[in-house]
């Protein structure tokens, strides 16, 4: 199953405030796709210091594996050169290397709650996030968004 990624360690706990390092991991996604490094054998998420962003660039704190943090970059494009590219996010169903899958997917979930979640369903004003937990909150009206998990068995 793709959740089984021992033995790393993937821990999804909110970290408010928390700056990406160099070696950090930086998930960019343009639609259904993710930008990744293809100078390896395998499809690698790029980190910080292998990408040129503007100086409005959000990065927002995602989740952690083993001891290196996870960033979803918004509001930005990187510049990047052609060792790396925007492939479709199915490429880690043939992956040998799980953990990258579990977090591309991972990522991805995060990335679509947030992109659907700008507005408030109630008011329709913008929700910032909030500081003390993985929520989204309407300023005007404070009414509260989490990310919903959407299990599926199939049998």
């Amino acid at each position: 199953m793709i959740h089984e990624i021992d033995p790393h360690d993937f821990n999804n706990h909110f970290v408010a405030g928390k700056i990406p390092l160099s070696t950090d991991m930086i998930f960019c996604y343009q639609s259904n796709k993710m930008l990744v490094d293809v100078t390896h054998e395998e499809p690698e998420i790029p980190c910080k210091n292998q990408l040129l962003f503007s100086e409005n660039v959000q990065y927002i704190y995602l989740f952690s594996l083993d001891s290196i943090a996870c960033f979803l970059a918004v509001n930005d494009s990187p510049e990047f050169n052609s060792d790396f590219e925007y492939r479709e996010i199915g490429f880690f169903r043939g992956m040998h290397r799980k953990e990258i899958g579990w977090l591309a997917v991972a990522g991805f979930h995060l990335y679509n709650w947030y992109n659907s979640h700008k507005y408030c369903g109630k008011c329709g004003n913008q929700t910032k996030h909030k500081t003390d937990e993985r929520a989204l909150i309407c300023p005007h009206c404070n009414s509260v968004y989490f990310p919903v998990i959407s299990p599926a068995i199939i049998v």
